[in-house]
């Protein structure tokens, strides 16, 4: 049995696999068209997020019996299709939950702290104090919209910090959390301080935030993303925070990535209104680990036993 490993992941993967006798090939720089060249040679495919398998793609898997996506969206791989042909398909949410959560903290603090601005006016040699006096997260409302792995881990990370949490999501689901509320959008609409998004990418979601939906809340808002960046249309946040109604907007998804759109929100960022980081909230040297051993447990569970 064969795998074609696509990016550079954790040696735990490889090791799990050659232990349990499947051969590995890595192409690193591989992209689409190049898998779909080789494909049929292989039992076992394991992606991140730069290969495509589309309907063209699996069409052409011949032999294909298991895919991995190391990390937590989906969006990338036709999963109906997948199950149609009966090809395995796994990923590892909880691989990265809680690097997602932390990051996603570690944004609204700094961003409440100005920590970046008073360290880039150090770096100027600028002892500014009042300039960046910040704002205290005791008290406020904080709403998660997508209440799955990250949602749940970042509640989590607010337990304690004298916050109100509310929890939301575009499926059923229930809190047995004592400090998360299971809230309605209308309340959300009306309370919160802080939204969140902690959601896949599809049909119901795509520029789920959106002017429509901002225009909803009662109060100037804080938005953190750090999810996938279609979640936001961004022409429309950019709009809402040049007419008040988004005070602050941390990012670390964006709908085209690379995102090379910097000159054109650079005076957002110096404003203290927009903070950006590339796309690395699940990045962690834990979570590398962690991925790529959860991806490769479930296809040698699934594949062998």
């Amino acid at each position: 049995m064969k795998a074609l490993i696509t990016e550079k992941f954790h040696p735990i993967l490889i090791q799990h696999f050659e232990k349990n006798g499947i051969a590995c090939e890595v192409h690193e720089q591989i992209n689409t068209l190049g898998v779909l060249e080789i494909i049929s040679e292989f039992q076992i495919l394991i992606v991140n997020s730069k290969i495509l398998v589309d309907k063209t793609m699996l069409d052409k898997a011949s032999n294909l019996k298991a895919i991995g996506r190391v990390g937590s969206g989906m969006e990338i791989i036709d999963t109906a299709y997948c199950q149609e042909k009966g090809i395995f398909v796994c990923s590892a949410p909880e691989g990265n939950a809680n690097a997602v959560a932390e990051h996603a903290l570690a944004m609204l603090l700094a961003g409440f702290n100005n920590l970046f601005h008073a360290q880039m006016d150090l770096l100027e040699g600028k002892w500014l104090r009042e300039a960046h006096r910040g704002t205290e997260l005791k008290g406020k409302t904080i709403a998660i919209i997508g209440y799955g792995h990250t949602g749940k881990a970042f509640a989590q990370k607010l337990k304690g910090m004298e916050v109100s949490v509310l929890a939301h999501d575009i499926r059923d689901f229930s809190v047995d959390e004592e400090y998360v509320r299971n809230a309605s959008l209308q309340e959300i609409y009306e309370n919160a301080d802080i939204v969140s998004f902690h959601l896949p990418l599809n049909q119901d979601t795509y520029h789920y935030c959106n002017t429509h939906f901002i225009q909803k809340f009662k109060k100037e808002i804080v938005l953190i993303n750090t999810s996938r960046g279609k979640i936001i249309y961004f022409k429309d946040l950019i709009e809402a925070i040049e007419l008040g109604r988004v005070k602050k907007a941390m990012l670390d998804v964006f709908e085209n990535e690379p995102f090379g759109e910097i000159e054109s929100v650079r005076k957002y960022m110096q404003s203290k209104q927009l903070f950006l980081s590339p796309h690395i909230a699940g990045w962690s040297q834990e979570s590398y680990f962690l991925l790529a051993k959860i991806i490769s447990e479930n296809i040698v569970n699934q594949l062998f036993e």
